[in-house]
């Protein structure tokens, strides 16, 4: 779950390194939305680079190591509880030949214009998703990429299952 932000890691290895990603989706599912979100008008989540100290275990600390690209959003209000939620990407969130490394935030965070209750302190201000622990529920990144060659091909990759220390 995430509240200000969270980790997500894929591994994308198997597109080749000359290939051309051409499509890129996140589904997340949302277990849990609080109605009371309390941001500026237009709030959403954001979806941005992300550079944990270690991609398989996250610490509070690693989510000040977010970037400052904003790789796809959607709006806070079309998050509904038990509901896959897809985001599409930009192409440079893929990672080919490494772990592609993701952040979640709300955009008032992500963008510094938040000024209200901080949400780890309010839980008015919160959406969660299923973690790689949630069997089923668990983040997925779908990528559509171009081989040299010029054969198509669609990959579906889970999240890889992530501890949190600390």
């Amino acid at each position: 779950k995430a509240h200000v932000g969270g980790g997500l890691c894929f591994d994308p290895s198997a597109i080749p390194a000359d290939a051309t990603v051409d499509a890129v989706t996140l589904s997340i599912k949302c277990q849990a939305k609080n109605n009371n979100l309390s941001l500026t008008t237009g709030a959403a989540v954001v979806v941005t680079p992300f550079a944990p100290s270690d991609p398989g275990t996250f610490v509070a600390a690693d989510l000040t190591n977010v970037g400052t690209s904003n790789l796809g959003s959607k709006a806070y209000a079309d998050f509904t509880a038990d509901v896959v939620a897809e985001i599409t990407l930009n192409a440079s969130a893929v990672t080919k030949g490494g772990i592609t490394k993701l952040a979640l935030m709300l955009a008032d965070i992500f963008n510094g214009s938040f000024t209200g209750t901080h949400p780890m302190s309010d839980p008015t201000c919160s959406v969660s998703i299923y973690s790689a622990e949630s069997s089923g529920n668990e983040p997925e990144l779908a990528v559509t990429y171009t081989e040299a060659s010029g054969v198509t091909r669609s990959l579906a990759l889970r999240m890889l299952l992530n501890r949190r220390r600390g």
